[in-house]
């Protein structure tokens, strides 16, 4: 029985990890679209800028008329949370646009994430993208 136990946890340690594309963050590539992302919330997303100033406009549909916003480079929070109320509510969409200016880090990764909040200000529906890799 142990020596079972043990074969299966060397099997589970060495057997190849797949990752969860879903959770990649996108490249700044210009456009994203629902279907990518894998996202029920935001579709059609654009990005433009550079140098710590972007423009980001696209769709959502957030459960309860709102959305958020941060920017990180992986270690730290550039941006604070903001909130960002849409026109209608789900399944309707609404279109947003959004101008923000950052102190881009010297070398790394600005990442803008696009999310709604759920039951007990739980974070749900996620959208990373990166703005700028340097």
């Amino acid at each position: 029985m142990l020596h079972s136990f043990l074969t299966l946890l060397l099997i589970a340690a060495f057997w190849p990890f797949q990752t969860n594309e879903s959770h990649k963050p996108f490249e700044n590539k210009g456009m994203y679209s629902q279907a990518e992302a894998g996202n029920p919330i935001f579709q059609n997303i654009k990005v433009s800028g550079g140098k710590g100033e972007y423009h980001i406009s696209g769709e959502a549909r957030p459960i309860n008329g709102e959305f958020f916003y941060m920017i990180e480079d992986g270690h730290n929070e550039l941006v604070t949370i903001k909130r960002v109320k849409t026109d209608f509510l789900y399944p309707a969409w609404s279109n947003f646009q959004l101008s923000v200016k950052v102190k881009a880090p010297l070398k790394g990764t600005l990442i803008l994430c696009l999310f709604e909040k759920g039951a007990n200000e739980k974070i749900i529906h996620s959208l990373p993208i990166v703005l700028e890799k340097s």
